[in-house]
């Protein structure tokens, strides 16, 4: 009777271990397929990463891509709503023919500092792995300004009636430069 039941025994744990070679064999079946899903899914990032970064147009080494239309986009979107603000706080020509030059470099300086402040605040991740962050956000805030200013001055050229003498054009440009690089660095958060 002991020889039977041993039998027994060993017949239940050759059928228990055929059952978990069958679970195993499942289950590595089932790893493979998660594998290759993971590896698909890969391909697809690396796939969408090459199409974010393709280059739209080349015009001699200046590499244009999608990424930079859109943000130049955001940046002149913002900078023309800055404009409009910016025009309706030195609409009197007094107010720019009055107010020094001192306090409008001023302003000038309070907006460059703003926008690298929010700079530095939004792009965090790609200055702190770029070799040399001041020169990135400074890069990176000259070409908001500049884009801005540029926003200002074809705005004021479009909606002027008399043209102003060059001085005075030149100080409305700079105290609307305020909001209009304020808009543009709002834009170019999100």
């Amino acid at each position: 009777m002991a020889a039977k039941r041993k039998k027994d025994v060993q017949q239940k744990l050759l059928e228990e271990e055929k059952k978990i070679e069958r679970e195993e064999a499942k289950l590595a079946k089932e790893v493979k397929a998660i594998k290759k899903a993971e590896e698909n899914i890969e391909k697809r990032e690396i796939e969408i990463e090459k199409l974010e970064k393709e280059v739209l147009f080349k015009i001699g080494s200046l590499k244009v891509r999608k990424k930079h239309i859109f943000d130049n986009t955001k940046i002149v979107a913002g900078a023309l709503l800055g404009t409009g603000l910016g025009r309706a706080i030195e609409s009197s020509r007094g107010f720019a023919e009055t107010l020094p030059l001192t306090n409008i470099l001023a302003i000038v300086g309070i907006s460059l500092i703003l926008a690298a402040l929010l700079t530095f605040k939004t792009e965090k991740k790609e200055i702190l792995s770029s070799k040399t962050p001041m020169k990135y956000i400074l890069g990176r805030v000259a070409h908001i300004y500049l884009v801005a200013i540029l926003v200002v001055a074809l705005s004021s050229l479009l909606f002027v009636t008399e043209f102003p003498e060059p001085v005075l054009f030149l100080k409305v440009l700079l105290i609307s430069s305020f909001s209009a690089v304020s808009g543009a660095i709002t834009f170019s958060l999100f």
